[in-house]
């Protein structure tokens, strides 16, 4: 019988998946999809995306699919549509609307461009994120590794000769591996405490550095009456994340730098009620304008101060009354 299922400890050729999965929108349970050939069942969604997260490279790796040759990275995969269709039994245009539906949501990047019937170049986004599982692999590690020296010694002990004035320290057979298995786990527990990874030799995630940008840009919208970004939501994020890949942080600060000595960006002309927002800034288009200074750089603006703030300042500056002399009088 073929080493499958749960009887068998898990050593190669399997992947891990995310329990809410069964609840996702897109390729959560209960999602069948009408059969292209009546006379054969068709793959649901749940099953199309568990055979691209198996049909997934594990490692980098050079192939030829149709005559075209692919370099294929850890997570990614080369198919063509058509055989996906045939594989899932799904009609053509459901196989690309299947496909072009995980894309939106983020969960697989088409890489180039598909040309008449040339294979897809199909990554897994976030492969590595779920597939290495680190913290799965270093407790579980411990705990096999805590579990087997302690049934050793559970075992070891049982096999102690009794003699008259000592008894065996186990009551019964499986007493001495239970609780050698107990001390195991603990161990396991703290080999993971103590493999965590140090947060100082992380790298800065691309979230940290969109929050970096952020921060930035709203500094920028107070030196120059912009209106600042309360809430960051997804397709901000996106698109925010885009235009740091493209062009990095210092890209980022250099077009900030470049609002600020814009007169039009600043809505300092007269006769024009407009100012650049955030979201225009996130635009491709308006990022490459901006950029290359095609919205006129000139000095840096001075920093706009609220009525309110002038009013304050002129209350706590406020100048002493004058003196009047006696002869003035």
């Amino acid at each position: 019988m073929s080493n499958i299922g749960h009887n068998n400890p898990p050593r190669d050729g399997y992947v891990l998946i995310f329990r809410k999965l069964l609840k996702h929108p897109v390729v959560g349970m209960m999602k069948p999809v009408k059969p292209h050939k009546e006379n054969k069942p068709s793959a649901s969604r749940l099953e199309a995306w568990l055979d691209l997260l198996m049909m997934a490279t594990h490692d980098s790796k050079t192939v030829t699919v149709n005559g075209h040759k692919f370099e294929l990275e850890r997570g990614e995969q080369a198919c063509a549509m058509s055989y996906l269709s045939k594989r899932w039994n799904w009609s053509p245009k459901t196989t690309r609307g299947f496909i072009e539906r995980l894309m939106s949501h983020e969960m697989v990047e088409r890489k180039g461009q598909t040309k008449d019937k040339r294979p897809s170049h199909l990554s897994i986004c976030n492969y590595s994120d779920y597939q290495d599982g680190a913290q799965y692999g270093v407790e579980n590690k411990g705990n096999r590794k805590g579990n087997r020296k302690g049934k050793e010694e559970g075992q070891a002990g049982n096999e102690l000769t009794p003699c008259k004035n000592t008894i065996n320290m186990f009551s019964d057979d499986s007493e001495g591996p239970m609780e050698g298995q107990a001390k195991g786990q603990k161990k396991g527990q703290q080999y993971k405490t103590n493999n965590k990874p140090n947060k100082k030799d992380i790298c800065p995630t691309e979230k940290s550095k969109a929050q970096i940008a952020l921060d930035e840009y709203n500094q920028l919208a107070e030196r120059a009456g912009l209106s600042r970004v309360k809430v960051l939501s997804k397709s901000r994020l996106t698109s925010l994340t885009a235009r740091l890949k493209e062009h990095g942080l210092n890209g980022w600060r250099q077009a900030l730098e470049n609002v600020e000595r814009s007169s039009f960006l600043c809505g300092d002309q007269k006769g024009r009620d407009w100012k650049a927002s955030f979201d225009f800034l996130l635009q491709q288009s308006s990022f490459l304008k901006v950029i290359e200074g095609q919205y006129g750089n000139g000095r840096v603006r001075k920093p706009q101060i609220s009525p309110e703030r002038v009013r304050e300042l002129r209350e706590k500056y406020k100048a002493p009354p004058p003196i009047i002399s006696e002869d003035a009088r």
